[in-house]
This record gives C-alpha cells, structure tokens and sequence, in this order.
C-alpha cells in the first residue's frame, strides 16, 4: 500500500490527523504516518533550502543563503535577475507528488484510512473541503496504485 501526498498538502494533512481523537492501536497507527510526514516534509524543506534558495539567492561567505529586510519582515536575497526562476522552482518543489509505500506499513495505512472515512466530527465550510481532499487521499491508498 501507499499514499502519494503532494508536498504542499503535507503539513495540514499531518495536522488533520493528529486533530482526530483516537485510542489505542488506531492512536499509535496515525502516530506513526505523522512522523513518516514530518520526515518527509523535513527533507522537502532541505531540497528547497540546498537546490532553490542557494541556487538563486546570494550567498555569505560560508555559503549560507542571506536575507534582506523588507519592510519589516525578513526575505530572501534573491539575484535580481532570479526571481522568476526561484518562483518557478518553488511551486514546482511544492507541488511534487511523495510516496509513503511499504508492505510492512499496511496495518498503518489501513488503520488510517478507516479513521479519517469513519471520522465522526462535524465539518462546514472550508473545512468541510479539506475533508473531502483528505478522503480522496485515503481512498486511493490501496495495494495497486
């Protein structure tokens, strides 16, 4: 089984599941994805610190990216001939589609899938929406896609 997340979509769905109140086995199970989650999100943003920021901001003299102030708020220094291509970099890092797979963590996704199908909360409005994705997302965790 798998579950293929875009990179975007990572950290909220991590955050849905751990929203869900569950015991015991399905607890630990959604636990367990959530670190998978966090592991992979924390290497999408070494991706994009080491092949976006260094690639087209300027550098200090370790080769650490710098930062300017603008108005108040700290940004990138970004080349000023780069912009375009750092913005093009980062929706295309953001939007990758990741695989979570393995065979050994099928009682995983399994126990998840049914906890976020049979969820018993109340949604509406945005949220509303953004159960139906995550149900999507879970649906299509299944042993051949």
């Amino acid at each position: 089984m798998k579950l293929k997340i875009k990179a975007n979509q990572i950290k909220e769905f991590a955050d849905f599941l751990m929203s869900l109140e569950l015991k015991g086995t399905k607890s630990r199970m959604r636990v367990r994805l959530v670190k998978m989650l966090d592991e992979k999100l924390k290497t999408i943003q070494q991706e994009y610190i080491d092949h976006v920021v260094k690639e087209h901001c300027h550098l200090d003299e370790e080769g650490n990216p710098k930062t300017k102030d603008v108005n108040g708020q700290r940004h990138w220094d970004i080349k000023d001939d780069k912009q375009e291509d750092f913005n093009k970099d980062y929706l295309e890092l953001w939007n990758e589609t990741h695989v979570i797979e393995g065979e050994d963590n099928k009682v995983m996704f399994v126990s998840v899938r049914e906890s976020v199908l049979n969820c018993d909360k109340a949604f509406s409005g945005q949220e509303a929406l953004m159960f139906d994705q995550w149900c999507d997302l879970v649906e299509a965790m299944d042993e051949d896609n």
